[in-house]
């Protein structure tokens, strides 16, 4: 099966780079290079790629900014994020907006197809270094008192409580599956349990559901 791609990047040395790259690989096909997220998004609307792979930070409007304003519109458009460098603050607005893959741009070309890819299996993609540090910045954010889960942790604990598998709960927050693994991962760690059973017990306990 082929994937059709719409990329966005508003330099065009690297755009027209990426598009000479993933023209070596038979099973992906780029169907429109954009320069900036207004772009991107008019590009969506048009070509409903499988896969949608933009720079996290360009002019008019960023990656991030389009990824949500597309998941609102109803486009669910499984999304990789490039980033030169990813600041806590942006990594955690990843995890926070559903992106499905996220990957540094001084990756290997390799990794960039790879992750391309899983997504477009409906899998997730974040390098290893990059969930450790998901999970140790989740572990600081304490938004609610005495708690110490973040909203949308809360939201998986609440569904795993429910009876729903990873996947069922991935589709139903329009996030990747192996995001829904960060985040129970960090909700057990939070909360002193091991396995689904007690991150259930525990949300009963805390009179949650």
């Amino acid at each position: 099966m082929t994937l059709r791609l719409v990329i966005a990047d508003d330099h065009r040395v690297v755009l027209h780079g990426l598009e000479a790259l993933l023209a070596l690989e038979p099973d992906l096909e780029v169907c429109a290079l954009c320069t900036d997220g207004v772009e991107a998004a008019e590009a969506v609307e048009e070509h409903r790629p499988d896969v949608l792979v933009m720079d996290a930070t360009m002019p008019h409007r960023g990656g991030l900014d389009t990824h949500r304003q597309l998941r609102e519109r109803g486009h669910r458009v499984p999304t990789v994020i490039m980033a030169a460098t990813l600041s806590d603050e942006t990594l955690l607005d990843c995890l926070r907006s559903g992106v499905d893959g996220i990957i540094l741009k001084e990756s290997a070309a390799s990794v960039l197809v790879d992750a391309i890819r899983a997504v477009g299996r409906g899998e997730g993609w974040i390098p290893a270094a990059l969930a450790a540090r998901i999970l140790k910045l989740a572990g600081r954010e304490q938004v609610r008192a005495g708690e110490g889960l973040t909203p949308r942790e809360k939201d998986v604990v609440l569904l795993v409580a429910a009876g729903k598998s990873n996947k069922r709960i991935a589709h139903d927050l329009g996030i990747a599956e192996s995001t829904v693994k960060l985040h129970l991962r960090s909700a057990f760690a939070k909360l002193g349990v091991t396995n689904r059973v007690q991150v259930s017990l525990a949300a009963r306990e805390r009179g949650w559901i």
